[in-house]
């Protein structure tokens, strides 16, 4: 059972935000001593300061870490581990109390009315508003109906039976929810927390003076003393904007409110290095740039499901080293298809991509299919953000389809010229690498890559003799597949015909 005394405030910061963090710190110390301060780092940095002890997140022993990291931008990765951060502490160190504030805050008063609160109830929330708001400006209301109604840059937990269940069941939400997505109802871990007044005994701070930030600014500017304020959010900061989530406030418009921003922004520029600290977890350890859409493979069923098919490795899935490593499968072309994995994935967990180029068959050859590769190789590094490696390799397996892809033109150009597709056959007929072979054969007479059996038979070798070719020829020509494609204006020719050519 935990110490009723005991009492733990906790950050959870990137890099980038450390000097934010100091400034919490420092700022704590001055209102709060006696409150045991923890930052969790989510790059594993240990940092030393008097002021609080640093948890690194792979110390976090519920946490599958490595995949939260990967599948998590770090905006979400930070809302995500939240849940487990408060149940970790209540269980490491006994904690009966536990504070959770976003590293962007300043705590300018005592909390004691949060920990007195915490005495009778599970859970301390403050809402984004408290009042109507009575103009056209940005927040409105029906945004917290997206966002969540009450702010996460703040939340108090009791340990108790009912609190834990509560933590347990919000860090399952966690797995694979923690994103931005309005078509369903997803706004980071905002959203789960709308639940809480009625699983848990909550208080919701309705007293002025908590959780002060661009969001409520109308209730507090000109009606409110900012030398009351018990913490302050500076959710969004920008010196210029006040903050980027909002049209409501400039510095012309703030009146007494306007030296808080001020101090923020000279305290922090005082400690804030020159030059911002890059993420350490964007790119694979071969320093190949993981965008948002990467990540996100990693959260869609399907995705799972043929990587889970493809044995590949998924326990550090920034290991670009081994063979069967994600990085490895997504560069690898996708079987029965003229893509590379990462394309095939990127389609399938993009609603928009898939609205675009909708109903696509990805193990025939046809206009549709390349009409949406070719968006794919001018589009994908500056509009989709993804590393020009994929594009590269994509290019590549292009290329080693080339005889093929020229094949499929003729075939469904308007006038087919049976010598061109005569001597097309036999260019096909003078590759020596197996695969580049065999795959440009069925696509030549099949339209399609062979089966799995197929090329695996040949994998031993690079190399692949002209007997055999003979004998895959014979094999497709005869084969009932071929005999069934209509279409197809080398069944004219016949099999006999084409024999006779090799």
């Amino acid at each position: 059972m935990a110490n009723s005394s005991k009492i733990a405030v906790v950050n959870i910061s990137s890099n980038q935000y450390l000097p934010n963090q100091m400034l919490f710190a420092k700022q704590l110390h001055k209102s709060n001593p006696d409150l045991d301060l923890y930052c969790i780092t989510l790059e594993n940095k240990q940092v030393k300061s008097q002021l609080f002890k640093t948890i690194r997140l792979k110390d976090i022993t519920s946490l599958d870490w490595q995949r939260f990291v990967f599948q998590y931008d770090v905006l979400e990765l930070a809302t995500a581990v939240k849940p487990y951060v408060i149940r970790w502490l209540m269980n490491k160190y006994g904690y009966n109390k536990v504070l959770y504030f976003d590293s962007d805050i300043l705590v300018y008063s005592s909390l004691s009315l949060i920990i007195e609160k915490l005495n009778k109830h599970d859970v301390v929330l403050t809402p984004h508003i408290r009042k109507i708001i009575r103009d056209d400006k940005l927040p409105a209301e029906i945004d917290f109906s997206k966002s969540g109604y009450f702010n996460l840059g703040f939340i108090a937990f009791a340990q108790n039976q009912h609190s834990l269940e509560f933590l347990d069941w919000w860090s399952d939400q966690m797995t694979d929810k923690c994103i931005i997505d309005f078509s369903q109802f997803y706004f980071v871990d905002q959203r789960w927390i709308d639940y809480a007044p009625i699983f848990l005994n909550s208080y919701i701070i309705k007293e002025p003076g908590y959780n002060v930030s661009y969001f409520n600014l109308q209730e507090y500017v000109s009606k409110y003393d900012p030398q009351k304020i018990i913490f302050f959010h500076f959710s969004g900061f920008d010196i210029n904007y006040i903050s980027r989530h909002q049209n409501r406030f400039n510095p012309n418009n703030l009146d007494t409110y306007w030296p808080l921003f001020n101090d923020y922004f000279d305290r922090l520029l005082s400690i804030k290095p020159k030059k911002a600290s890059k993420y350490i977890y964007s790119q694979f350890d071969n320093q190949v740039n993981i965008n948002n859409h990467i990540r996100k493979f990693l959260l869609n069923k399907q995705v799972i499901a043929d990587l889970t098919a493809q044995a590949v490795d998924l326990s550090n899935p920034f290991d670009s080293t081994i063979n069967n490593s994600l990085f490895r499968i997504l560069l690898s072309p996708k079987h029965s298809s003229a893509v590379i994995n990462i394309i095939y994935y990127f389609y399938i967990s993009s609603t928009q991509i898939r609205s675009n180029f909708p109903d696509l068959d990805f193990n025939t050859l046809n206009k549709k299919l390349l009409t949406f590769i070719d968006h794919f190789i001018t589009s994908a590094t500056t509009l989709y953000h993804f590393d020009s490696i994929f594009v590269r390799r994509q290019k590549k397996l292009l290329k080693s389809l080339d005889l093929s892809l020229k094949a499929y033109t003729y075939r469904t150009s308007a006038k087919i010229n049976r010598l061109r597709l005569s001597l097309l056959f036999l260019s096909i007929m003078k590759l020596t690498r197996a695969t580049d072979f065999i795959n440009n054969l069925y696509y030549f007479f099949l339209n399609r890559f062979p089966e799995a059996n197929m090329l695996s038979k040949y994998a031993s070798s690079t190399q692949i003799k002209m007997t055999t070719k003979k004998d895959l020829v014979k094999t497709i020509l005869t084969s009932t597949e071929y005999n069934q494609i209509k279409h197809s204006s080398l069944t004219k020719f016949g099999y006999k015909f084409l024999l006779h050519l090799i």
